[in-house]
């Protein structure tokens, strides 16, 4: 498959998902959804301009920024928050997970596939 078929996939797939919420629920979680992103676009961004990482395969829409910025971190925390809300330990434990998920599973196979990695400055 090709890496930016996977990137699109990143991108509009997640988006799909959110036609199984009640649009309610949606206009509840958006607020933490988009502090969500752009806190992680905060520091992606600073990560790439301070030379921590690189993003090695990019599309048009978004040049410098990884898809999953865009289009998992904002409907994975609509989706967490959907489940967890008003239970805070439970919400602690599944967040650990998809950030256990995301930073030993998710990111190794994105550097596997070329599409994120390390500097090449350090």
């Amino acid at each position: 498959m090709s890496n930016i078929v996977i990137l699109w996939g990143m991108l509009l797939f997640p988006w799909t998902t959110l036609f199984f919420m009640k649009g309610e629920e949606i206009r509840r979680y958006l607020p933490v959804a988009l502090f969500a992103t752009a806190t992680t676009a905060l520091v992606v961004e600073s990560g790439i301009t301070l030379g921590l990482w690189n993003v090695q395969e990019t599309f048009y829409p978004l040049n410098q920024m990884p898809a999953y910025v865009y289009g998992a971190v904002p409907v994975v925390t609509l989706w967490i928050f959907r489940f967890t809300y008003g239970r805070f330990w439970l919400y602690l434990a599944v967040n650990a997970a998809f950030d256990f998920f995301f930073a030993y599973i998710f990111l190794p196979w994105l550097v596997r596939r070329g599409i994120f990695g390390p500097s090449t400055v350090w």
